[in-house]
């Protein structure tokens, strides 16, 4: 049985209810920004995705022919209003979770495909900012989950090894990204139907 040594958490999904804030966002740039209908068939694509892979996917759907940062920002400028103004909560437990981990001494870290903005405003905005020893984004890393560079790197800042550190994720694609750097993983529910979570990983 593999000893647990370090803890590494998704954010949006995991520590944050932060899901439905980003596709609010996304569907107010497309249709109060650029007067478009907005593709709900799309948007459980996004779960997992950096901002910029799927904003391109968006635009293509919606025929919006603005530039590509100009949509991320105003997209961003959305979900920081949003934020500020309390709309995001974090899931339930997660902060009983993150205090309970940190009070048995486990190093904790945060490795995300969202921008640094975003994760570190959650964090503060949630008062898990202090308990974390860093955090990954978007930003930090080459290649985006489900590639696993971003969990390895977390597990090489925390000085561990990747197989005793214990990832919590809630899509397929970050599942599979910690599955692949060889981290223990549990799949947290509410994203994705339970289904598509199994079967490499245990369920919550």
């Amino acid at each position: 049985m593999r000893k647990i040594l370090g803890v590494i958490f998704d954010m949006d999904g995991v520590l944050a209810d932060s899901e439905p804030t980003h596709a609010r966002a996304w569907r107010d740039t497309v249709e109060r920004g650029y007067g478009k209908r907005f593709p709900e068939e799309i948007m459980h694509t996004a779960i997992g995705t950096p901002d910029r892979i799927f904003a391109a996917k968006l635009k293509k759907a919606c025929g919006i022919k603005a530039p590509l940062e100009d949509f991320v920002q105003e997209k961003k400028r959305r979900f920081f209003s949003m934020v500020r103004t309390g709309r995001l909560m974090p899931r339930p437990g997660a902060i009983r979770l993150v205090e309970a981990l940190a009070g048995l001494g486990l190093p904790l870290a945060v490795a995300s495909g969202s921008g640094r903005a975003e994760v570190g405003t959650s964090l503060a905005v949630m008062g898990l900012r202090f308990r974390m020893r860093f955090f990954l984004a978007h930003e930090d890393v080459a290649h985006h989950k489900p590639h696993p560079q971003v969990y390895l790197e977390a597990a090489r800042r925390l000085r561990l090894p990747a197989s005793s550190c214990l990832v919590l994720e809630d899509s397929p694609t970050g599942l599979r990204s910690a599955w692949q750097a060889g981290c223990l993983c549990i799949a947290v529910g509410g994203s994705y139907p339970p289904a598509d979570l199994r079967p490499r990983h245990s369920f919550v």
